[in-house]
């Protein structure tokens, strides 16, 4: 139906065009000129006419003439007839081509504004060198024209580094930066976490490298179809993925997608970002282990028991005590005495009864005597006074100390519990030392496979980065 309506259409329109044609035509022969004098259509002039159609006499005849049926063309113009020199002109008056000289005038430079000009060499109202003056503008002109400043790059397209032909992106280094950042930003204040971001980001460039040349060669050597395959399976789990937005949920201690994305945006990523840090970092992970990379090989009794002899210090446990305290500040009492019976005042209220917890929150001065005087556990050579810390390993558990100077005041101590030094046995960290050294093998597996992929792909780093890891990052952030 639609078809055979176009081709009625076609037919009425070939027809109105048609039609229009032949009104054009016949207007066009029937119409005579309305100006008075000229000649009607189908009469040819005789003579030369200019391209209005109106005769002209041959004298007039120019580069704007037209010649009609029969006239005659004119032959070509005469050549004009050779003249000599009348007798009366001086003969000493040079040619016209010896008037001017052979060789250049000088050309002097046009003095820049502010510059002196050079004296005159004749008589002159001058005095001495002139300078020229700068050029006025006229009454209402426009002030200087200034270079248009340009806005500042975004982190979206502001590129940091390429790797092969895939380019990386400010705000992708930022993604992998707070990923790597997020249980940590747990411990600082919700106003400055983004400050913190902000002053960190630019040194995970080398991770997010390390981790673009990985998929970078994953991507060059599996087939187009099965790189779709892949990311579609990948971007299947990734909200169940520890390393994915479970993860991102769990270090950043939320519940929601929306929760999850509006604090990403607060700290200057996406949750899109996120997910696309962790494609590629899965696909490059998941090749680099194709390629027989050993990270993962069993680790044998005798390689962790090695471990643990060569790290001793690291399960090695010194003493440690649970103690409280009273304390009297030399610099907030006139002399030593003044202070010492201060002390001496606390110390005896303990002895007759008194809550120890009380009589340091009414009379302390140490750092903890709002909290009763208690001072937690302490390890052994941890306290910068050497005096408080050989009394608290020396005293006995629950008993008063005596009145103990150093060089901020007076204090009294009592120990509450005591734990001696002890090294962590080898069956309790067999699991512990055997990551440790899983890792460390990973580590250096992984570094050698990155470096042999920089010699067969190439990085590029923007100068910028310089820059930014000097702290000098002037551009807006999200």
């Amino acid at each position: 139906m639609q078809t055979l309506r176009g081709q009625h259409t076609l037919a009425w329109r070939g027809l109105f065009l048609g039609l229009l044609a032949i009104g054009l035509v016949s207007a066009a022969v029937a119409q005579p000129y309305p100006v008075t004098g000229q000649p009607a259509v189908g009469v040819q002039p005789t003579g030369p006419v200019n391209v209005w159609g109106q005769p002209v006499s041959p004298m007039a005849t120019g580069p704007n003439t037209v010649y009609g049926v029969g006239s005659p063309i004119p032959g070509p113009p005469t050549q004009p007839v050779p003249t000599t020199r009348p007798a009366q002109w001086p003969t000493s008056q040079p040619s016209p081509t010896s008037q001017y000289p052979s060789t250049p005038y000088p050309v002097t430079p046009y003095p820049a504004v502010g510059s002196p000009l050079p004296a005159p060499s004749g008589p002159g109202p001058w005095s001495g060198p002139q300078t020229a003056s700068p050029v006025q503008p006229w009454p209402g002109a426009p002030g200087p024209v200034t270079a248009p400043v340009a806005p500042p790059v975004r982190d979206e397209v502001r590129i940091l580094a390429r790797v092969g032909d895939e380019l990386i992106l400010a705000s992708e280094v930022r993604a992998v930066a707070v990923r790597q950042m997020l249980p940590k930003l747990n411990e600082v204040e919700p106003d400055q976490q983004r400050e913190a971001v902000d002053a960190l980001w630019p040194q995970f460039l080398k991770l997010a490298i390390e981790s673009k040349l990985m998929y970078v060669n994953a991507r060059n050597k599996l087939p187009a179809e099965g790189i779709e395959q892949i990311e579609k399976r990948i971007n299947g789990f990734f909200k169940t993925d520890p390393d994915g937005m479970k993860g991102l949920l769990e270090d950043a201690k939320l519940k929601t997608e929306e929760e999850l994305e509006a604090h990403l945006n607060q700290l200057g990523t996406t949750l899109a970002w996120q997910k696309r840090v962790f494609l590629e970092r899965s696909i490059g992970r998941m090749w680099m282990l194709q390629e027989e990379v050993k990270i993962d090989e069993p680790i044998s009794h005798e390689e962790m028991l090695a471990f643990y002899q060569r790290h001793h210090d690291e399960y090695e446990h010194a003493a440690r005590a649970q103690w409280e305290e009273l304390m009297v500040r030399f610099s907030r009492y006139p002399d030593k005495e003044t202070a010492y019976a201060a002390i001496a005042k606390m110390g005896n209220l303990v002895m007759r009864g008194a809550p120890f917890a009380e009589v340091a929150k009414t009379g302390s001065d140490g750092t903890t005597a709002a909290k009763g005087g208690d001072r937690g556990w302490t390890r052994q050579g941890c306290l910068v006074s050497k005096n408080l810390d050989a009394a608290l390993f020396g005293l006995p558990v629950g008993s008063l100390s005596q009145i103990i100077e150093d060089d901020k005041g007076y204090h009294i101590i009592r120990v509450l519990q005591r734990e001696p030094a002890y090294r962590t046995p080898f069956a309790e960290v067999q699991k512990d030392i055997a990551e440790k050294i899983r890792k460390g093998r990973g580590s250096k597996e992984i570094e050698r496979y990155i470096a042999g992929l920089r010699q067969n792909i190439s990085v590029w780093i923007s100068p910028e980065v310089t820059a930014l890891r000097d702290g000098d990052d002037d551009a807006p952030r999200r």
